[in-house]
C-alpha cells in the first residue's frame, strides 16, 4: 500500500498475538510489522491485542498507531473481551476496515457490533487444517518449562489439544463473511478457497 492510498484509512488490527506480551508465532510477527508499516503510510492504526499494558509505557508507540492490551486467558475469550471495546472504539471514530486472522475468528463477535467497517480476514492456519496435520502432547519437560515460563511472565500457560470441529466451522462462517480474504501463500489460499468454497 502506497502513502497515498493509506493516508487517513482508519484501520482496526485484530490480533491476540502481540509482542512483546505474547508471540506465539507467526500471527505476532505479521501483526507488529504490518500496524508499523501501515502507520508508517499514514493509515490511522489500532490494534487489538491480548495482554497488560506495561507500566513504563508502549514499546511499540509511534505515530498513527494506538494498541490496545486486553487481560484474558485464552485466544477464544479475546473475543468475547474484544467486541465492546472495539465497538466502542469504532462508536467514536468508525473504522474503515478490521482485520483479523482466520484462527478462532477472532473478530467475529466484534465485526457484528461495527456497522460499516469492512472485514478483511487474513490466513494463517485454520484449526482444521491444524487439525488435520496432527497434535503430539508436549512432554513432561516441555508442560513444565512452558509452565514456569509463562509464571515468569505473571500468566498461567498450558499445553491445549486442538479445538473441536465447532471452532473450524466458525472460522469457515467468519472467512465466508468477510469483504476480503488474504494469504501469505498461494497454498494455504487455494487449500481454504477448495475447503470452504470461498471464490478465488
Amino acid at each position: 500500500m502506497t502513502a497515498g492510498a493509506a493516508a487517513g484509512l482508519r484501520l482496526a488490527l485484530v490480533s491476540y498475538e502481540f509482542p512483546p506480551a505474547l508471540v506465539i508465532g507467526g500471527i505476532g510477527t505479521y501483526s507488529a510489522q504490518a500496524a508499523r508499516m501501515l502507520a508508517g503510510a499514514g493509515a490511522q492504526v489500532e490494534v487489538f491485542c491480548a495482554g497488560v499494558a506495561s507500566a513504563e509505557g508502549e514499546p511499540w508507540a509511534m505515530p498513527g498507531l494506538v494498541i490496545h492490551r486486553l487481560p484474558c486467558e485464552s485466544r477464544e475469550a479475546f473475543r468475547t473481551v474484544l467486541a465492546p471495546v472495539l465497538a466502542e472504539r469504532h462508536r467514536r471514530a468508525p473504522f474503515a476496515v478490521i482485520e483479523s486472522p482466520e484462527l478462532a475468528a477472532e473478530a467475529a463477535e466484534a465485526w457484528e457490533l461495527c456497522p460499516g467497517a469492512a472485514l478483511v480476514v487474513r490466513l494463517h492456519t485454520p484449526t482444521e487444517l491444524l487439525n488435520e496435520l496432527g497434535w503430539e502432547a508436549p512432554s513432561a519437560t516441555t508442560r513444565l518449562r512452558m509452565l514456569l515460563g509463562g509464571l515468569r511472565r505473571g500468566r498461567l500457560v498450558w499445553a491445549r489439544p486442538p479445538a473441536p470441529a465447532a471452532e473450524a466451522d466458525l472460522e469457515r462462517r467468519f472467512c465466508a463473511a468477510a469483504s476480503l480474504v488474504v494469504a501469505p501463500s498461494r497454498a494455504i489460499a487455494d487449500i481454504c478457497s477448495r475447503r470452504w468454497a470461498l471464490p478465488a
